[in-house]
């Protein structure tokens, strides 16, 4: 009975190792404990460390994100329950790599479970209420930034308007890999998480172990 690693030996040609998916968390250091939500406010200027300010800077932060969509015509996508985002990305991949277009192809929009800061008076004059903090599991808008990049390919932020205001980036090795191996003129045949066949296979390996830190 053929097993899978003899049905690799015999017809698998080309092969190289590069790093696959790659996702980075991204998050404010000063909003990681109540304490210190307290000193980011007042550190910013607000004489009361209100849960109301957080929210005006949240708010600030969806209207900058809605200037930009609008500013440079960009598409967006309201997902529904069940939709596969990274399917629906494509196509705009795909019509801006026609157009040999770079930078923000869609944003998609839903709404997904977070843990955020929420806040409430907890005593204290009118004049200087006291307000304590903590974290809960909410429902807020997540925005999803699909991004076509020079270096890495097809890309994604996604970010959510909420304090910590933590922000997820999600990278492809292997598609960075295509892109290198494009910009030197090196002719292979990409496939969707893989290559089919190359005309240097040495060079290509050397570009996929080539991957450093700071590329990323």
């Amino acid at each position: 009975m053929a097993t899978i690693s003899s049905l690799l030996a015999d017809h698998v040609s080309l092969e190289v190792r590069s790093v696959d998916r790659l996702f980075l968390q991204g998050y404010v250091p000063r909003l990681q404990s109540e304490g210190l939500v307290v000193r980011f406010l007042l550190d910013r200027g607000f004489p009361i460390p209100s849960p109301a300010v957080l929210g005006r800077i949240g708010t600030g932060y969806v209207n900058r994100i809605t200037d930009f969509i609008a500013k440079n015509q960009i598409p967006v996508v309201k997902f529904a329950k069940g939709d596969v985002k990274e399917e629906i990305a494509r196509k705009h991949f795909r019509q801006a790599e026609r157009e040999g277009r770079y930078g923000v192809v869609m944003v998609g929009i839903c709404q997904e479970k977070t843990s955020a800061w929420r806040g409430w008076r907890d005593g204290g004059p009118d004049s200087h209420p006291h307000f304590v903090y903590r974290r809960q599991s909410i429902f807020p808008k997540n925005y999803y930034f699909y991004i076509r990049d020079p270096d890495w390919g097809p890309s994604f932020i996604k970010t959510v308007a909420y304090a910590p205001f933590s922000c997820w980036v999600y990278l492809n090795g292997n598609e960075w890999a295509k892109q290198q191996a494009a910009h030197r003129g090196l002719e292979c045949a990409p496939l969707d998480n893989a290559f089919a066949a190359c005309e240097d296979e040495a060079a290509l390996a050397r570009i996929c172990s080539s991957l450093h830190a700071t590329d990323v």
